[in-house]
């Protein structure tokens, strides 16, 4: 089975004294969103992250992916690969990928 290998920030304020980087494991599929792969990765093992309305209108699904700031929602994965997923600003970071807006 081909796979995406996403390495993804962390970070829990209750918990973690500083952040760390999880790499998930995610089946892949023609035409799956990076968003499709966060909600693996919560499903899996729980991720925190923020989503609305998954056309690409609301923004809440903001993310930098490999560094640059993309939509969750409409960025799709072409083919298997190694990825990195981060919150848009590490400096407000409240959990996991969730920051201060």
């Amino acid at each position: 089975m081909k796979t995406i290998k996403a390495r993804v920030y962390r970070y829990n304020p209750d918990r973690d004294g500083e952040a760390r980087y999880t790499t998930h494991y995610v089946p892949f599929e023609e035409k799956k969103t990076l968003l499709m792969v966060l909600r693996d990765i919560y499903r899996e093992e729980g991720l925190t992250f923020r989503w609305s309305c998954r056309i690409g209108f609301c923004g809440m699904c903001t993310v930098k992916l490999n560094g640059m700031p993309v939509l969750a929602c409409q960025t799709i994965i072409h083919e298997p690969s190694e990825i990195l997923v981060e919150p848009l600003d590490i400096n407000s970071v409240i959990r996991d990928l969730v920051v201060e807006r």
